[in-house]
């Protein structure tokens, strides 16, 4: 059984879609309505609310340019003696007596040996009785020929005879001499090679002789700062001296003219003097040496310092605001660095902080902590 009324379903299909088309109708005017009001609706001003950039807090230091200050550096050394001399034979013969022992200190000129003289001692006698009679022959012609009694050849053969014969007195007396082994300068006796009796031959070493009243301190010099020094300057020299460092003035006496090709170094030496022998051979000191002095020098802290891609730069205070600086470096000192260029006395430096500012950027000073 249909729930339809019989009226409705005697409706004709014309008016059902006639009113299918109004109710359409209706709904296409209402969304035209709508999007035109809408439309009409003023629209709402939104302003971007720009959150105020806040100042970056940072600490300063004001730049004060230091009148001198020393361009120093430390490097380690080791002390040489002043000389070292090997004493040797000049001639044959045996020792006949030995007047040092190791370790004794002596002077220049001071016997350390001697050889066997026994078979020189007649050979000079002799040499002196033929020139006692040659100086007599020659007297005679000398008179001779004043009297025209002999020729003048007789008296140049007289005395060429007489300068031989004495030549051969110095000759002889000089090797006497070197039988008497002398120190050739002071020191002190750091070996002895020989022994008593023993027969040497021209050459052989008897004894070593080292002074250390001056001592070298041998310092290899950086290539770098090879054209910073020259002979005469001074240079300190720290050594430890029973557990106590102590300090010696010495002057630059060498500086080699070839570089070492293992270390590209330079030997460089500073005598001192060590007269009561707190330095000795073999020690290692330390040398303070100074390559320049700096005028009215501008130095900041080494982390006050931005590495950039083509170069390095700090910050300042200008006005409030933060200001990038480019900076050319110098020398550094211990956690301190030179600034060549770029800062002038009186400037600001950002040393807190920088690493978090940029330029224009406003900055507040905190003020240094009492």
């Amino acid at each position: 059984m249909s729930n339809s009324s019989p009226e409705s379903s005697k409706k004709p299909p014309q008016r059902r879609g006639f009113a299918r088309h109004i109710v359409r109708f209706f709904v296409v005017v209402s969304a035209i309505v709508a999007i035109v009001f809408v439309s009409q609706i003023p629209k709402r001003q939104t302003d971007t609310v720009q959150s105020e950039v806040q100042p970056v807090n940072v600490s300063v230091m004001r730049i004060a340019s230091v009148p001198e200050v020393l361009d120093s550096f430390d490097l380690p050394a080791v002390v040489e003696p002043n000389r070292v001399t090997t004493v040797s034979t000049e001639i044959s013969g045996r020792i006949e007596t030995i007047s040092c022992r190791k370790g004794q200190s002596v002077l220049a000129g001071d016997v350390l040996a001697t050889l066997n003289s026994d078979l020189l001692i007649p050979q000079y006698d002799t040499a002196k009785a033929q020139h006692a009679r040659d100086k007599l022959e020659w007297e005679r012609m000398k008179d001779l020929v004043q009297k025209k009694a002999t020729a003048q050849r007789d008296l140049d053969d007289a005395t060429t005879k007489l300068e031989i014969g004495m030549a051969s007195i110095h000759r002889i007396r000089a090797t006497i001499d070197r039988c008497r082994i002398q120190a050739p300068a002071d020191g002190v006796i750091n070996d002895l090679s020989v022994e008593l009796g023993e027969y040497l031959d021209p050459g052989i070493p008897v004894a070593q002789l080292v002074d250390t009243k001056t001592v070298k301190v041998v310092v290899g010099l950086p290539e770098k700062d090879v054209p910073f020094f020259s002979l005469g300057q001074t240079a300190e020299v720290i050594a430890s001296v029973r557990d106590v460092d102590k300090t010696f003035t010495g002057t630059i006496s060498f500086i080699s003219e070839v570089a070492d090709l293992q270390t590209r170094s330079t030997r460089m030496e500073i005598t001192l003097p060590n007269p009561d022998h707190l330095l000795y051979s073999g020690q290692i000191v330390r040398v303070q040496l100074t390559r320049q002095i700096l005028r009215n020098a501008i130095f900041v802290p080494l982390l006050a310092v931005i590495p950039l891609e083509t170069g390095k730069a700090v910050y300042v205070v200008e006005d409030g605001l933060a200001v990038r600086r480019q900076v050319e470096l110098g020398i550094i000192q211990g956690e301190r660095i030179q600034i060549r260029k770029g800062l002038n006395d009186a400037d600001q430096l950002i040393v807190e902080g920088h690493r978090f500012v940029a330029p224009g950027l406003k900055v507040t000073i905190i003020p240094e902590k009492p």
